[in-house]
């Protein structure tokens, strides 16, 4: 075979592989325009459902709302997850007759909400009626988020009531009453982050028998923590609980 033949092949075996890589580059950005589309519309229905369950997201007595809640949802990924926590039955019924699995888990990289699943969303917002629809479409009650995280885990720390507290740990088991997360985090712990229903939660858990002074990982106990955060009932009901006169 001649140098020119061996040139001209090598320059067609070049031609191709350029094509090639052309066409997946505009196969990838017509998948994310799609993607980007689909986002903007999904922004749309988060504001006109948010404005329809207002009334039913827990938040404290005076009114204030700890986080931007509609910004939240906007950076779920997931659609499933996204329609559970907006407590959107409809949209969870269509998205399951699609195909859709009903564990599927948010994406790693989501800044919020790591590996949560639809149901874990749905304990988050406090919504029973969601959380037992999902149950009955075979929702896994078991599963935990990368932190480890157990349902009762997410209701622990969640501007929720401790009916809800206590709904997630019938679902997980008594057991999760003195489990503790891959950061040493137990159901108390977290209960102290929310300066809403933690006192009432506390209560609940120290009833059961939970202990109260169990460290995280990072050496905080519960006390430690509601001091740090400046949650005064908290702190109350803590010393109350264990005993402690200052």
């Amino acid at each position: 075979m001649s140098k020119k033949m061996c040139w001209n092949r090598g320059k067609l075996c070049a031609v191709i592989s350029v094509m090639i890589v052309l066409v997946l580059l505009v196969v990838a950005y017509s998948r994310k325009s799609q993607n980007m589309s689909t986002h903007a519309a999904s922004a749309d229905y988060v504001g006109e459902r948010l404005e329809e369950i207002w009334d039913t997201v827990q938040y404290c007595e005076d009114g204030d709302v700890p986080m931007n809640l509609e910004a939240s949802i906007r950076a779920f990924e997931n659609p499933l997850v996204q329609a559970a926590i907006l407590q959107d039955h409809r949209r969870i019924e269509s998205l399951l007759n699609g195909g859709m699995d009903i564990n599927s888990v948010e994406p790693q990289d989501t800044v919020l909400f790591r590996s949560w699943t639809p149901l874990m969303a749905a304990i988050y917002v406090g919504s029973i009626p969601t959380a037992r629809l999902l149950l009955d479409a075979g929702a896994d009650p078991g599963m935990t988020d990368r932190y480890g995280n157990t349902l009762a885990h997410i209701a622990a720390g969640a501007l929720v009531s401790s009916d809800v507290l206590s709904f997630a740990i019938e679902l997980v088991g008594t057991e999760a009453i003195h489990m503790e997360n891959r950061v040493g985090e137990t159901l108390a712990f977290r209960a102290t982050a929310d300066d809403c229903h933690g006192p009432a939660k506390l209560r609940f858990l120290a009833e059961r028998g939970a202990d109260l002074g169990v460290p995280c990982s990072d050496g905080y106990t519960p006390l430690s923590l509601a001091k740090e955060y400046g949650h005064e009932e908290n702190i109350a009901t803590l010393k109350e609980l264990l005993g402690i006169n200052e």
